[in-house]
């Protein structure tokens, strides 16, 4: 009688692990990408892929990247701005199920900010000024602001980016914390497990 139940607890592991496979999200190849495990008998890949554009470091987790301090380099970065306005956009039309609202309200704040310091990038690189406004923690990187515009003024282009840390810093109590906690019982609910991340930096 042992035996027999030891069997069937043993096929139906032999069958659970089956069905569980692994994909890399997103599937192109791309520097920065997920690696995860799913069972095949709760979801499907093509959910897997969509359900991971709502990981901290996922579709929706996107910024306009500093090329320069010019009238080239501006062009260049209007371009990442358009990429991560349509990207916004996308995330507000998104239905999303209720599990994953504190998730998809901390990207929506955190593209904001991208979409406010990617436009207050560009400004500087055309014309050197950075804003004295109170948004986004300002008033705390105002010197480091003087700094950036008196530097530009001269040729050089390194003190923005402190600026750009600092408003980072500054507005990260505004923004919180990814919510790891919600992200990770909503995968685990699907059957999905996160094998590990494979960033530029690792």
């Amino acid at each position: 009688m042992k035996f027999a139940f030891l069997t069937i607890v043993l096929a139906t592991a032999q069958l659970t692990a089956a069905q569980r496979v692994a994909i890399r999200v997103p599937p192109d190849e791309t520097e920065q990408y997920y690696l995860v495990s799913f069972d095949q008998s709760r979801t499907s890949a093509k959910d897997v892929e969509r359900w991971m554009k709502f990981a901290e470091n996922g579709y929706y987790y996107v910024g306009v990247s500093l090329s320069g301090c010019d009238k080239s380099a501006a062009t260049r970065m209007r371009k990442d701005l358009e990429a991560t306005r349509r990207i916004n956009d996308e995330l507000d039309g998104e239905t999303h199920p209720p599990q994953l609202s504190a998730v998809v309200a901390y990207l929506s704040r955190q593209l904001r900010l991208q979409l406010w310091l990617g436009g207050k990038e560009i400004r500087f690189a055309e014309t050197g000024a950075l804003p004295h406004s109170d948004a986004y923690g300002v008033p705390a990187c105002r010197s480091t602001a003087e700094r950036a515009s008196r530097e530009r003024a001269e040729g050089g282009c390194s003190v923005i980016g402190s600026w750009i840390n600092c408003i980072l810093t500054s507005s990260a109590p505004r923004l919180g914390r990814y919510p790891k906690a919600h992200f990770k019982a909503f995968l685990n609910a699907k059957g999905i497990r996160i094998v590990k991340w494979e960033g530029i930096e690792d």
